[in-house]
This record gives structure tokens, sequence and C-alpha cells, in this order.
């Protein structure tokens, strides 16, 4: 298993730019590649009403999943 890394320049704006189309409002607190390898990116999200979420994004900047809960 490989340690998670903050992303940077386009990764990072490309990553962000999906979390926030998938979930309208919310604010990304972190990005980061995926630790676990279920896909590439995670990014660390605060929903509208206050709940955390975790958005799954695979190489090809789609989603893949939202988790429930901080990650």
């Amino acid at each position: 298993m490989r340690s998670p890394a903050p992303l940077t320049g386009d990764a990072l704006a490309k990553v962000t730019a999906v979390a926030k189309d998938a979930l309208p409002g919310a604010t990304v607190v972190r990005v980061e590649t995926d630790a676990d390898g279920n896909a590439k990116y995670e990014a660390h999200v605060t929903k509208s009403d206050g709940s955390q979420v975790t958005v799954k994004v695979d190489s090809g900047f789609k989603v893949t999943s939202i988790e429930d809960g901080p990650r």
C-alpha cells in the first residue's frame, strides 16, 4: 500500500473541479493520491450541509464513488 500524497498543479485543479461539479456548494478540504488503490485520486470534501465525504476519482478524472465520512 502506498502512502497518500497531496496533489499539485494540473491534477489538483482537475480533481478539485470534478469534486465540486459532483457536489455543488461543497468545500474541498484536501486532494491527494488514493491510499487504498480503488481510484487514483481522492478529494476530502465538506458538503454544504456540513457532512464530510470522500470523492474518489479515476485517472481519467471521472468520479468513481462518493463515500460518506472522512477517510
